[in-house]
């Protein structure tokens, strides 16, 4: 599936409306952003965060240098920025997130995953960018299909 031109309003009413399907089910499947630096992936997150009760307490920033984020949201949000792992190496408390059932997990370049995580269920967005409009295209696995059948755009 892909969503073609869309501009900043337009992107967090996708976000908004991935976070309400999200909130109307009880099974998450991982949502793995995927673009280049300034596509927008962590302006999706903070959309897609203040959709959520408590939403609103969350400080949605890039998490670069620290690796992971968590935010106050019901349920609990994880945000995963993967971009540095390639030099510093996995840590297995990464992984106890990334397969915990009771949080949302967003991971931002997920492509420096570890060959050996094998996800089952998984919202795959690659986002590209020119002129300010991105295009959104989805793939999914497992439960990341029930999620993108719901996905009415």
């Amino acid at each position: 599936m892909k969503i073609n031109n869309l501009n900043l309003n337009k992107t967090q009413k996708l976000a908004h409306l991935l976070g309400n399907i999200f909130s109307l089910t009880n099974k998450w499947p991982i949502i793995l952003l995927e673009g280049t630096l300034g596509a927008g992936k962590t302006t999706f997150v903070r959309f897609f965060v203040e959709n959520f009760p408590q939403g609103e307490l969350a400080e949605v920033g890039s998490p670069s240098f620290n690796i992971l984020n968590l935010y106050p949201t019901i349920p609990e949000i994880a945000h995963l920025d993967l971009y540095r792992l390639s030099s510093l190496g996995w840590d297995d408390f990464l992984e106890e997130i990334i397969f915990d059932p009771f949080k949302i997990k967003l991971i931002e370049w997920s492509n420096f995953l570890p060959k050996s995580i094998q996800l089952e269920d998984y919202l795959k967005i690659s986002i590209q960018i020119e002129k300010n409009l991105r295009t959104f295209s989805f793939t999914a696995k497992g439960s990341g299909r029930k999620i993108l059948s719901q996905l009415n755009v």
